[in-house]
């Protein structure tokens, strides 16, 4: 891919996989903040759970997001998963009554990273990422 190419792939795709990126990490960290606050309040170390399953929750994301990068279109599925179990984690608190507001937010972060991942130009951006992960792999 020459230079001027990249420029020109990274001015059009580069806003929309960040906030992509982005919508879906900060939703799924207000999730997870707000479970370990709301369920595990009786157990004595939560923060340290709390920490290790928003550190295995990012490494899958961030891995999820790597792959893509590189041009495999399963990486996609990673973080479609990984966005639906935080769905369904929020989902799991709504009744609560606690922090709604707060819970409303990354749920709807969640469902905005999921609307940009549909979006015609993130795969747009990921057709074309598989075209220079064959091109990569081929030389």
């Amino acid at each position: 891919m020459k230079v001027t190419e990249l420029s020109t792939f990274m001015r059009r795709y580069f806003p929309t996989f960040l906030a992509g990126y982005f919508s879906a990490l900060f939703g799924m960290a207000i999730v997870t903040a707000l479970w370990g606050s709301m369920y595990r309040r009786s157990v004595p170390s939560v923060d340290q759970y709390d920490v290790i399953l928003g550190a295995v929750w990012a490494l899958v994301w961030c891995l999820g997001h790597f792959v893509v990068v590189r041009g495999y279109s399963w990486g996609m599925w990673v973080n479609w998963t990984a966005v639906g179990l935080g769905l369904l984690l929020g989902l799991s608190m709504l009744g609560s009554g606690r922090f709604l507001v707060l819970l409303g937010v990354g749920l709807v972060l969640q469902l905005v990273s999921l609307l940009i991942f549909n979006s015609r130009r993130h795969r747009e951006m990921r057709a074309r990422l598989i075209e220079i992960g064959i091109e990569r792999r081929r030389s």
